[in-house]
């Protein structure tokens, strides 16, 4: 057994109580729930000679990966690849990454435990605060440098707000606040991001909230 499976391995035997099960191709440990799906992923970096790793988690809302896949050009395989937000457990706990260096098979048992004390301490608190759908949608409606780190790629965040008010309903107005909000960020952000933030409303059918934000901006 290659030390990459052996972690892996070690990881979900450690989360296996907390109801998270392996899949090695993923380099993953993964949860279902109901509504969510919780993910515990391991990125490994060969470099030198040496194998280092870092962990992130990150949560998924199967109502808005649904709507925001279908809507958008992810590819299908990876459709249930796709998450809401997630970050790497550092910049979760102190605003800078986690990175155990030098994995090895002598080193396993060590830096397999300390991976597991860092999983249990930082990112099961994760999972249980994005239980919360409000939670979720607090960050992702925000454009500021904490919702930055659980959702970075900024038209993905405002995408994913529009996504979650609209399955759950929320009135017409308030997406349309949202959608104004939205807009008048990414027309600071390179132009891509407006026109793919664009393009989702449009196979949504609410590219009409563009226009109404335009001729808002217009009166202001």
């Amino acid at each position: 057994m290659d030390t990459k499976r052996a972690l892996l391995d070690r990881l979900g035997g450690g989360l296996k109580s907390e109801g998270f099960r392996t899949r090695v191709s993923e380099q993953a440990l993964v949860r279902k729930g109901s509504e969510t799906t919780d993910c515990v992923h391991v990125a490994f970096i060969s470099q030198g000679g040496t194998l280092d790793f870092t962990i992130d988690v990150a949560v998924r809302y199967e109502d808005v990966e649904d709507l925001v896949n279908r809507a958008t050009d992810v590819p299908r395989k990876l459709w249930s690849r796709t998450a809401s937000l997630g970050a790497e457990l550092g910049n979760i706990e102190r605003g800078a990454f986690y990175r155990w260096e030098g994995l090895s098979s002598e080193s396993l048992e060590e830096h397999a435990s300390e991976g597991l004390e860092t999983v249990r301490r930082v990112g099961l608190p994760f999972f249980d605060r994005f239980l919360a759908r409000d939670e979720a949608l607090r960050i992702l409606l925000a454009d500021d440098k904490n919702a930055w780190r659980y959702c970075p790629v900024h038209h993905a965040r405002a995408i994913r707000a529009v996504a979650m008010l609209l399955v759950d309903s929320a009135p017409e107005e308030r997406m349309a606040d949202v959608v104004r909000a939205k807009l008048n960020f990414l027309r600071q952000r390179p132009s891509h991001e407006e026109r793919l933030f664009r393009r989702f409303l449009d196979e949504v059918g609410l590219v009409h909230l563009v226009d109404a934000a335009q001729e808002g901006a217009g009166a202001g």
